[in-house]
């Protein structure tokens, strides 16, 4: 095994560490963003505030009768959420073109590396190093592997990154039971008082 740096695209194994290095496209970001909107909880709260509002000011103008509050209710949720869609989608391009730039660490080369204590990331501008207790949790789709550190800041890493589908299986594995691992032991560490 090899303590050199993997070269880009490449998995390594040194040291009992497993670490990645990616190149992060603008694309990347709006692809994330836009399939995160509807498992974010954050949607769901906005879809349901859209129907509640609907509802109310269906019921508010006094429709004649109980079908059309419904017909307008329904109505409304449509145009509301067509408008609240079009308005996240248009939020998502704007900051994935105006504010994701190499020069702020955004775009480019990054390297990740699972550690034991945690999840580290380093691009030309920043290294960064989240415990795993703090990552809320780590989404998988045929694309990409996402990284949630809160509700609105995530890493991304392309399953392109990575030379076969086993190494991003591995690499993927790793850093769920290495989370897992570390939210097991502070629920028991709270749970035993420490």
């Amino acid at each position: 095994m090899s303590t050199s740096q993997p070269e880009l695209g490449h998995t390594a194994f040194s040291r009992g560490i497993l670490e990645v290095e990616v190149d992060i496209l603008r694309s990347d970001i709006i692809s994330v963003n836009l399939a995160l909107l509807t498992r974010l909880k954050e949607s769901w709260i906005l879809l349901f505030s859209i129907v509640l509002t609907a509802f109310v000011y269906a019921d508010a103008i006094n429709p004649p009768n109980f079908l059309v509050t419904i017909i307008m209710a329904v109505l409304i949720i449509i145009v509301l959420g067509v408008l609240a869609f079009c308005g996240l989608f248009t939020m998502l391009c704007v900051t994935a073109f105006l504010a994701s730039s190499h020069q702020n660490g955004v775009l480019g080369i990054h390297r990740f590396i699972l550690l034991a204590e945690g999840l580290q990331e380093i691009t030309e501008v920043n290294v960064s190093f989240h415990k795993w207790i703090g990552i809320r949790d780590i989404i998988s789709s045929p694309r990409y592997c996402v990284i949630r550190i809160s509700p609105f800041l995530y890493y991304v890493i392309p399953r392109r990154s990575f030379c076969s589908k086993e190494d991003y299986e591995v690499f993927l594995y790793e850093a769920k039971t290495l989370m897992n691992s570390a939210k097991l032991d502070g629920k028991t560490s709270k749970f035993e008082g420490r």
